[in-house]
Protein backbone atom coordinates (compact mmCIF):
# COMPACT_ATOMS: atom_id res chain seq x y z
CA UNK A 1 0.00 0.00 0.00
CA UNK A 2 1.28 3.45 -0.90
CA UNK A 3 -0.92 5.61 1.35
CA UNK A 4 -0.19 4.03 4.73
CA UNK A 5 2.95 5.99 5.56
CA UNK A 6 3.29 8.45 8.43
CA UNK A 7 4.11 12.06 7.67
CA UNK A 8 7.31 12.96 9.59
CA UNK A 9 6.83 15.09 12.67
CA UNK A 10 9.03 17.92 11.40
CA UNK A 11 6.60 18.48 8.50
CA UNK A 12 3.68 18.59 10.93
CA UNK A 13 5.62 20.98 13.16
CA UNK A 14 6.41 23.22 10.17
CA UNK A 15 2.73 23.42 9.22
CA UNK A 16 1.69 24.30 12.78
CA UNK A 17 4.55 26.81 13.09
CA UNK A 18 3.58 28.51 9.83
CA UNK A 19 -0.03 28.72 10.98
CA UNK A 20 1.17 30.24 14.27
CA UNK A 21 3.35 32.84 12.51
CA UNK A 22 0.59 33.69 10.06
CA UNK A 23 -1.84 34.14 12.92
CA UNK A 24 0.34 36.67 14.74
CA UNK A 25 2.22 38.37 11.90
CA UNK A 26 -0.12 38.32 8.92
CA UNK A 27 -3.63 39.58 9.33
CA UNK A 28 -5.68 38.15 6.50
CA UNK A 29 -8.98 39.88 5.76
CA UNK A 30 -12.15 38.13 6.84
CA UNK A 31 -13.72 35.99 4.12
CA UNK A 32 -17.24 34.69 3.74
CA UNK A 33 -17.85 30.94 3.91
CA UNK A 34 -18.74 30.89 0.19
CA UNK A 35 -15.46 32.65 -0.66
CA UNK A 36 -13.45 30.18 1.44
CA UNK A 37 -15.24 27.26 -0.24
CA UNK A 38 -14.60 28.59 -3.75
CA UNK A 39 -10.94 29.29 -3.06
CA UNK A 40 -10.42 25.91 -1.37
CA UNK A 41 -11.98 24.24 -4.39
CA UNK A 42 -9.60 26.14 -6.71
CA UNK A 43 -6.57 25.14 -4.60
CA UNK A 44 -7.78 21.54 -4.63
CA UNK A 45 -8.13 21.55 -8.44
CA UNK A 46 -4.60 22.94 -8.72
CA UNK A 47 -3.38 20.13 -6.45
CA UNK A 48 -5.28 17.55 -8.50
CA UNK A 49 -3.86 18.91 -11.76
CA UNK A 50 -0.30 18.77 -10.45
CA UNK A 51 -0.77 15.22 -9.21
CA UNK A 52 -2.22 14.10 -12.55
CA UNK A 53 0.61 15.77 -14.49
CA UNK A 54 3.11 13.83 -12.36
CA UNK A 55 1.51 10.46 -13.19
CA UNK A 56 0.40 11.18 -16.78
CA UNK A 57 3.62 9.95 -18.49
CA UNK A 58 3.48 6.72 -16.47
CA UNK A 59 -0.13 6.14 -17.54
CA UNK A 60 0.55 6.74 -21.23
CA UNK A 61 3.95 5.08 -21.64
CA UNK A 62 5.33 1.71 -20.59
CA UNK A 63 6.66 1.33 -17.04
CA UNK A 64 8.65 -1.38 -15.24
CA UNK A 65 5.65 -2.76 -13.31
CA UNK A 66 2.24 -1.76 -14.67
CA UNK A 67 0.30 -3.36 -11.79
CA UNK A 68 2.22 -1.46 -9.11
CA UNK A 69 1.94 1.82 -11.00
CA UNK A 70 -1.82 1.36 -11.43
CA UNK A 71 -2.23 0.52 -7.73
CA UNK A 72 -0.35 3.71 -6.80
CA UNK A 73 -2.41 5.89 -9.14
CA UNK A 74 -5.71 4.41 -7.93
CA UNK A 75 -4.76 5.01 -4.29
CA UNK A 76 -3.80 8.62 -5.00
CA UNK A 77 -7.10 9.15 -6.83
CA UNK A 78 -8.94 7.74 -3.80
CA UNK A 79 -7.11 10.23 -1.58
CA UNK A 80 -8.08 13.10 -3.89
CA UNK A 81 -11.70 11.93 -3.78
CA UNK A 82 -11.59 11.94 0.03
CA UNK A 83 -10.26 15.51 0.07
CA UNK A 84 -12.91 16.63 -2.41
CA UNK A 85 -15.55 15.07 -0.17
CA UNK A 86 -14.19 17.11 2.76
CA UNK A 87 -14.33 20.33 0.72
CA UNK A 88 -17.88 19.54 -0.43
CA UNK A 89 -18.85 18.92 3.20
CA UNK A 90 -17.47 22.35 4.04
CA UNK A 91 -19.54 23.89 1.23
CA UNK A 92 -22.71 22.28 2.61
CA UNK A 93 -22.00 23.46 6.14
CA UNK A 94 -21.35 19.99 7.58
CA UNK A 95 -17.74 20.92 8.47
CA UNK A 96 -16.59 24.41 9.46
CA UNK A 97 -14.27 26.16 6.99
CA UNK A 98 -11.58 26.54 9.66
CA UNK A 99 -11.57 22.84 10.53
CA UNK A 100 -11.65 21.78 6.89
CA UNK A 101 -8.81 24.08 5.82
CA UNK A 102 -6.62 23.19 8.80
CA UNK A 103 -7.22 19.51 8.05
CA UNK A 104 -6.43 20.06 4.36
CA UNK A 105 -3.06 21.60 5.24
CA UNK A 106 -1.90 18.31 6.72
CA UNK A 107 -3.72 16.21 4.11
CA UNK A 108 -2.14 18.02 1.15
CA UNK A 109 1.32 17.70 2.69
CA UNK A 110 0.68 14.01 3.37
CA UNK A 111 -0.60 13.49 -0.19
CA UNK A 112 2.59 14.71 -1.81
CA UNK A 113 4.69 12.94 0.82
CA UNK A 114 3.14 9.70 -0.49
CA UNK A 115 4.41 10.63 -3.97
CA UNK A 116 7.85 11.45 -2.59
CA UNK A 117 8.14 8.33 -0.45
CA UNK A 118 6.84 5.98 -3.15
CA UNK A 119 9.24 7.26 -5.81
CA UNK A 120 12.16 7.30 -3.37
CA UNK A 121 11.67 3.67 -2.33
CA UNK A 122 10.84 2.45 -5.85
CA UNK A 123 12.52 4.57 -8.51
CA UNK A 124 10.86 2.61 -11.33
CA UNK A 125 7.32 3.15 -10.06
CA UNK A 126 6.76 6.34 -12.09
CA UNK A 127 8.59 7.74 -15.09
CA UNK A 128 10.81 10.71 -14.28
CA UNK A 129 11.03 9.83 -10.60
CA UNK A 130 13.53 12.63 -9.87
CA UNK A 131 11.19 15.25 -11.31
CA UNK A 132 8.30 13.71 -9.38
CA UNK A 133 10.33 13.87 -6.15
CA UNK A 134 11.23 17.55 -6.58
CA UNK A 135 7.68 18.50 -7.57
CA UNK A 136 6.37 16.53 -4.59
CA UNK A 137 8.63 18.47 -2.23
CA UNK A 138 7.34 21.68 -3.78
CA UNK A 139 3.74 20.52 -3.33
CA UNK A 140 4.44 19.61 0.31
CA UNK A 141 5.45 23.23 0.91
CA UNK A 142 3.05 25.08 -1.39
CA UNK A 143 -0.38 23.61 -0.72
CA UNK A 144 -0.36 23.74 3.10
CA UNK A 145 0.50 27.45 2.77
CA UNK A 146 -2.36 27.98 0.29
CA UNK A 147 -4.89 26.30 2.59
CA UNK A 148 -3.46 28.15 5.61
CA UNK A 149 -4.34 31.54 4.15
CA UNK A 150 -7.98 30.54 3.85
CA UNK A 151 -8.30 30.18 7.63
CA UNK A 152 -10.09 32.85 9.60
CA UNK A 153 -9.17 31.54 13.07
CA UNK A 154 -5.90 30.47 14.67
CA UNK A 155 -6.37 26.72 14.57
CA UNK A 156 -3.12 25.89 16.39
CA UNK A 157 -5.05 26.81 19.56
CA UNK A 158 -7.74 24.23 18.85
CA UNK A 159 -8.03 21.36 21.35
CA UNK A 160 -8.27 19.05 18.33
CA UNK A 161 -4.89 20.03 16.88
CA UNK A 162 -3.48 16.50 17.37
CA UNK A 163 -6.46 15.02 15.53
CA UNK A 164 -5.83 17.42 12.64
CA UNK A 165 -2.11 16.57 12.66
CA UNK A 166 -2.99 12.94 11.83
CA UNK A 167 -5.75 13.71 9.32
CA UNK A 168 -3.51 12.72 6.40
CA UNK A 169 -2.78 9.33 7.93
CA UNK A 170 -6.47 8.77 8.73
CA UNK A 171 -7.43 9.54 5.12
CA UNK A 172 -4.64 7.24 3.90
CA UNK A 173 -5.84 4.31 6.02
CA UNK A 174 -9.46 4.89 4.95
CA UNK A 175 -8.39 4.81 1.29
CA UNK A 176 -6.31 1.67 1.92
CA UNK A 177 -9.39 -0.03 3.39
CA UNK A 178 -11.49 1.06 0.39
CA UNK A 179 -8.80 -0.27 -1.93
CA UNK A 180 -8.84 -3.66 -0.18
CA UNK A 181 -12.64 -3.81 -0.35
CA UNK A 182 -12.60 -2.98 -4.07
CA UNK A 183 -9.93 -5.64 -4.69
CA UNK A 184 -12.00 -8.21 -2.75
CA UNK A 185 -15.15 -7.35 -4.72
CA UNK A 186 -13.18 -7.64 -7.97
CA UNK A 187 -11.85 -11.03 -6.91
CA UNK A 188 -15.32 -12.31 -5.96
CA UNK A 189 -16.91 -11.08 -9.19
CA UNK A 190 -14.13 -12.67 -11.23
CA UNK A 191 -14.45 -15.98 -9.34
CA UNK A 192 -18.23 -15.93 -9.85
CA UNK A 193 -17.79 -15.20 -13.56
CA UNK A 194 -15.30 -18.06 -13.98
CA UNK A 195 -17.64 -20.44 -12.08
CA UNK A 196 -20.61 -19.47 -14.27
CA UNK A 197 -18.59 -19.99 -17.46
CA UNK A 198 -17.51 -23.42 -16.29
CA UNK A 199 -21.12 -24.42 -15.62
CA UNK A 200 -22.41 -23.24 -18.99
Amino acid sequence: MYCTYTLPWYWKALIAAYDLCKCFLLRDPERSTASVFDTALNVFFLQAMLSLVLVAPSLCLSVADRVQTNVFVSEMLLLLAAYLLLIRSMGRGVVSPEHACFCLQFCSCYFFFCYFHATTTNRKLLLGSKVVQWCSLGGMCLFPVCYSHLLQDCMHLSPYVLVFAFSGEVSGWACACCSHVLAAVEYLVNALYVRLRENV
